[in-house]
């Protein structure tokens, strides 16, 4: 889980070309993600970045979309109805 100022996001790519990847995560990393993971063949990147820098990423190139990634909980078995 990152620190309580982080948001965890997905970013979507818009090539998904190995080289194009590479690139736009190295972009990506130096406007403050931190990187959780890469998945090239479907062009996306998780990570998490600091609020207050979440729409830097949008301007990045190479950049489709970025989404915040939403968190559920469940309450415990035993928690009333």
């Amino acid at each position: 889980m990152p620190p309580e100022d982080q948001i965890e996001v997905t970013v979507l790519l818009a090539d998904t070309a190995e080289a194009a990847v590479a690139k736009v995560v190295k972009r990506l990393k130096a406007a403050g993600l931190r990187v959780a993971s890469v998945e090239a063949a479907i062009g996306t990147v998780s990570g998490s970045i600091a609020a207050s820098r979440l729409a830097q990423l949008g301007d990045v190139a190479g950049v489709e979309t970025v989404e915040e990634q939403r968190r559920y909980q469940l309450p415990p078995k035993d928690s009333p109805q």
